[in-house]
């Protein structure tokens, strides 16, 4: 039972299917550990990295759960309800970054006002612990701590909503914005687009949603998804200067 190997942007997103499938399969219920991302590598023919991608399109989702040392871990045997309701194919075109961040700003940005009005104990506690989750894991220098953790924050926010629809929109756009993430994403102390200022806006916002301040969750959203795309353009345009610089 194998894929064929293919571009991995391409791919992750059917490893994804794949995986929900080998959940149903195999009878896993939640709080179930599935098999490491080596050994479903393994399995369905593909890279460890391309599994790793696929979790966390999954983890977004709500479906599973990655714990750092313990394993991967079944949260529901069943995707949201709208899952894969946007088709859409992004690649390493500003223009269409630039569509998918004004489509995520907007959608998030919502996310984030109704969070703040609907939020409960429970909801907040995640939303808070996966900020700070970010921040230590920016301090420590671990991407792929922080890359869970910024994942489980969004999902946070989208779930404490209580609608299945923003859940599903949330974890779709994520997705097809994970292979710009590594562009976008400086590693310089805390400037625009670091892992700790992106980590530092995580925690704002999560102060909002505490304070049941819709406006400032709302805006907290939009300057932390601006930035994002922000620092995407400045990196393709320095990498474009060292590509001519390096063919002259």
């Amino acid at each position: 039972m194998t894929l064929e190997t293919q571009d991995e942007r391409q791919t992750y997103q059917t490893v994804a299917s794949r995986i929900v499938q080998l959940i149903a399969e195999a009878g896993l219920k939640p709080g179930d550990r599935l098999p490491t991302e080596r050994e479903l590598g393994r399995e369905l023919g593909v890279s460890r990295h391309t599994v790793s991608q696929a979790v966390k399109v999954l983890a977004v989702s709500g479906m599973l759960r990655p714990r750092q040392g313990s394993g991967i871990y079944v949260m529901r045997t069943t995707p949201p309800t709208a899952s894969g309701f946007i088709d859409v194919t992004v690649r390493g075109d500003p223009r269409q970054v630039q569509q998918l961040c004004e489509f995520r700003m907007t959608l998030e940005m919502q996310t984030a006002r109704l969070a703040a009005e609907r939020i409960t104990p429970r909801g907040l506690r995640q939303i808070e612990e996966a900020a700070q989750a970010t921040f230590t894991s920016a301090e420590q220098q671990d991407p792929n701590r922080f890359t869970e953790a910024d994942t489980a924050f969004h999902a946070g926010i989208a779930e404490a909503t209580g609608n299945e629809y923003l859940l599903s929109a949330v974890a779709t756009v994520i997705s097809l914005q994970f292979w710009a993430g590594d562009t976008a994403m400086g590693e310089e102390g805390g400037k625009p687009g670091s892992p700790i200022a992106s980590a530092q806006q995580h925690l704002a916002i999560a102060r909002a949603i505490h304070d049941g301040d819709a406006d400032a969750a709302a805006l907290g959203m939009q300057q932390h998804i601006q930035t994002f795309f922000e620092s995407y353009e400045l990196e393709v345009r320095r990498r474009m200067i060292g590509d001519l610089s390096t063919r002259s």
